[in-house]
């Protein structure tokens, strides 16, 4: 079964001690949840990271898929989000994966922060502002790898941070999304209108509450945990 951590769940467990707190939020993809989708044309394949299942979007014709997250209210900063991605080592067709305001994601400008890879086999990320501009970074990536991203969120500034396999690649980073949402409601996927063959995975998707709130949870450790623990079994 897919291992998920409700947070209006765990707010539950300690309202009666007057704190509100935000847990965090984990996806990954087990052996019955293959064939499932969560929207668009991604759907839950065999081959994963660090499981053995991860969510595929496969590279037909301007495809597009997305998860629903708990919404990321636009005036947190410093909000984690943190997912494992491949893309297929030939004709990858142009995949962007990363945010959205837009629940149901199908264009490209509903994309806030995002990373691309692209059919050359480089790896980009947005660094925009209103615009979609990318830019590819610095370091060659062997892209049909698995590749651990984080985007650390600023949202009230609409920048971010991004680290890749624990090294730190871009510092404030901008975006704008053009949903109607300030919020951010979806982890998304998307392909080029030009994309046939090959393919993107995400798998570990996971969302890390700020700093503030998890001071706050921490001060109730051992209680916190033990929920946390019977959570994910």
């Amino acid at each position: 079964m897919m291992k998920y951590i409700n947070k209006g769940f765990l707010c539950l467990a300690i309202a009666g001690l007057g704190i509100s707190a935000t847990a965090d939020e984990f996806f990954d993809f087990e052996s019955d949840n293959v064939g499932y989708s969560y929207g668009g044309s991604a759907v839950v394949v065999a081959g994963g990271s660090a499981s053995a299942q991860s969510l595929e979007l496969p590279a037909t014709s301007n495809s597009s898929g997305y998860v629903p997250l708990t919404p990321i209210d636009q005036a947190d900063d410093s909000t984690t989000v943190q997912f494992d991605a491949q893309w297929s080592d030939s004709n990858n067709g142009d995949f962007g994966i990363g945010l959205s305001e837009v629940a149901t994601i199908s264009e490209w400008n509903q994309f806030g922060p995002y990373v691309a890879g692209t059919t050359a086999g480089d790896l980009l990320y947005r660094d925009g502002g209103s615009s979609l501009k990318l830019t590819t970074l610095p370091v060659d990536f062997s892209i049909h790898d698995w590749h651990t991203f984080k985007m650390v969120l600023s949202q009230t500034t609409e920048t971010y941070d991004l680290f890749i396999d624990g090294v730190q690649y871009a510092t404030g980073a901008a975006y704008r999304d053009q949903g109607t949402n300030e919020d951010l409601v979806t982890l998304g996927m998307k392909g080029n209108s030009d994309s046939t063959t090959g393919f993107a995975r995400v798998d570990n998707i996971t969302v890390i509450p700020e700093p503030a709130t998890l001071g706050m949870v921490a001060a109730f450790g051992g209680g916190l945990l033990f929920i946390r623990r019977r959570l994910m079994i």
